[in-house]
């Protein structure tokens, strides 16, 4: 019954002042008085033009400030992070031009049947591999998908060509290495048949070529394939140690460790270079490396159109987060 005497009591009190019961004031209005007095309308005009004590119209004021400084404080921030982000999205931009380049003639590739599954670490990017002997056993991956950004970058730029190009491109790599490894199995067995010796790893007995220089000289035919401007002489590169009867390759390999025809066994050799290098295999390397040349001018142009921009367009779930 108190708290009921004392409602009316005020109710009656306010009624008598100004005829009905003061409203909340709408931060509109605050916003508006505000406006006004930076116009310059002074306090005391405002609360008579309002009909509002002066101690109401200086305590919206401050509350119009207080608002103004938190949204604006709000707006750097968003601001900033915007930037953070687009920073983001570009250096993600620029290892994936980064990693648009072919492999070199001297990454080490298998070539041995057993290896029927495994992967290939190359510069940028991954190809894994799944039963050696048939068509189409590699795709191959970029190091920066597996980064968080990469999603966040194909919705931002979902209608971009440079996806289908990019698909485009893993499709194209991945003939490059399967036509290599296809000329590397095919010297290999040149080169034992040739010279009656097998190709191992580690030392064994008997008649033997190291596996390690055997690479070397494949990157040798690579090269030899691929930039027709170089000019590698393999009789040049091939040593003769008869006394401990070894067979060096640029002098830093060791191609072969044999009792006695160390000069038929580089014969026999140098018989197993030519054949490979004028073989159906090497024309193939030979194709899918311009093609694939070709097809990464293509997609490092369609990206780098992007990064000159500064500014990656479109919009992702972090972008919608932040209020854009």
């Amino acid at each position: 019954m108190y708290n009921g005497i004392v409602k009316r009591y005020i109710t009656n009190i306010s009624l008598s002042i100004g005829g009905k019961m003061p409203k909340t004031i709408s931060m509109a209005q605050k916003r508006e008085w505000l406006e006004k007095f930076e116009s310059g309308v002074t306090e005391t005009q405002l609360a008579s033009r309002a009909k509002r004590d002066i101690r109401t119209i200086k305590k919206g004021l401050e509350d119009a400030r207080r608002e103004r400084v938190a949204s604006r404080a709000r707006a750097e921030l968003v601001k900033e992070a915007m930037r953070d982000h687009n920073k983001q999205l570009l250096n993600v931009l620029n290892e994936f031009i980064a990693a648009l380049k072919l492999p070199s003639p001297g990454e080490t590739l298998p070539w041995d049947q057993q290896f029927t599954s495994g992967s290939i670490k190359l510069p940028g990017m991954t190809a894994t591999y799944e039963n050696l002997v048939s068509p189409n056993a590699i795709s191959v991956s970029l190091d920066v998908e597996d980064k968080e950004e990469w999603a966040l970058l194909k919705e931002h730029l979902k209608r971009e060509k440079m996806w289908l190009l990019l698909n485009q491109w893993k499709k194209k790599v991945a003939t490059v290495l399967e036509a290599r490894i296809r000329l590397k199995q095919l010297f290999a067995r040149s080169l034992e048949q040739q010279t009656g010796c097998k190709i191992v790893k580690d030392t064994a007995g008997g008649p033997f070529i190291y596996a390690l220089s055997m690479d070397a000289v494949f990157q040798g035919i690579l090269e030899q394939l691929i930039s027709p401007t170089t000019e590698i002489t393999f009789e040049d590169n091939i040593q003769i140690d008869k006394e401990r009867g070894v067979v060096r390759y640029r002098s830093s390999f060791i191609l072969a460790q044999l009792r006695d025809r160390v000069e038929e066994f580089t014969k026999q050799v140098l018989e197993a270079i030519n054949y490979v290098v004028k073989s159906d295999q090497a024309k193939q390397v030979i194709a899918t490396y311009r093609e694939a040349d070709e097809l990464t001018a293509k997609l490092r142009k369609a990206v780098s159109e992007i990064t000159l921009m500064g500014l990656v367009p479109g919009q992702c779930r972090i972008c919608s987060r932040l209020g854009l």
